[in-house]
């Protein structure tokens, strides 16, 4: 803040021709303050966020990711951190690199169409009489072609 403060005022307190002059040394033919040098020079010198990982360890993440593929982050991460190699498990995420394409599963709407032929359903339900009686009825239906399979119907469900 205080270094664009004192850059306005000594762009206002500048000739006209050297305001055109601002800018990192080389940009325009060395015509920067030489003031600013300084700060061009450090300001260009430094990189800009986190070392990157060395190659071989890189190389070591996707090998032992393409080798285990059920393995996650945290998991490679412990057996890295056996090796001494300690990283985080983002860092691993992100030099993993992506396993094989799985093959698209089926949905549980195709899932009764493949099944059907296997699937039955069952059903107890009661059914009062005009009498004030009561009966049970038990029934099975086949899915795959909607056919009744079995139905009984009884007075007393526990006789035998």
């Amino acid at each position: 803040m205080l270094f664009c403060l004192r850059l306005l005022i000594d762009l206002a307190l500048a000739p006209h021709r050297d305001r055109a002059a601002v800018g990192p040394p080389g940009d325009r033919a060395g015509l920067a303050p030489p003031g600013l040098a300084p700060l061009w020079r450090w300001r260009s010198g430094r990189a800009l966020g986190r070392p990157s990982l060395n190659a071989e360890v890189r190389e070591l993440i996707a090998t032992v990711a393409r080798e285990n593929p059920h393995w996650g982050r945290e998991r490679i991460r412990g057996e890295l951190l056996k090796l001494v190699i300690a990283l985080s498990a983002r860092s691993i995420r992100r030099y993993r690199g992506r396993g094989p394409a799985r093959p698209p599963s089926q949905s549980w709407r195709t899932f009764p169409a493949n099944h059907a032929h296997a699937i039955w359903a069952a059903d107890l339900f009661v059914v009062p009489t005009l009498t004030f009686q009561t009966l049970y009825v038990f029934f099975l239906i086949g899915h795959h072609r909607r056919r009744l399979l079995d139905f009984d119907v009884t007075a007393h469900p526990s006789a035998a």
